[in-house]
């Protein structure tokens, strides 16, 4: 469920400012929005190596440890989304570290 809350979140800020911010270099609104839509679909193409990857691991540790582990990591990800410094104070940074940080948090999730 809090996955999806997740998703919910991302999804308003994409549509209301991720555009803005992070992809001033389209040279368009809509440009910028459909390019954090695709983020968007990165965050549903890294669930299944995720579940690949935490499934084999939780058989192995115990699902109830890497639940903990993944709940700590998705929130210290999702922190630094909203810590990222824009287009126009770091460049192509901003959108790398953007990516970066949806894929590390759908792997973990």
């Amino acid at each position: 469920m809090a996955e999806w809350y997740e998703f919910f979140l991302y999804g308003t800020a994409s549509a209301l400012v991720f555009g803005e911010l992070f992809f001033q270099q389209t040279g368009s609104a809509i440009d910028g929005i459909l390019a954090v839509f695709a983020l968007y679909a990165v965050g549903f193409l890294a669930r299944p190596i995720g579940g690949l990857v935490f499934g084999h691991y939780g058989d192995r540790i115990g699902r109830k440890k890497l639940l903990q582990l993944s709940l700590i990591i998705v929130g210290i990800t999702t922190f630094l989304m909203g810590c990222i410094p824009t287009f126009s104070s770091i460049g192509y940074w901003a959108p790398i570290l953007l990516v970066s940080l949806r894929l590390t948090t759908y792997i973990i999730w």
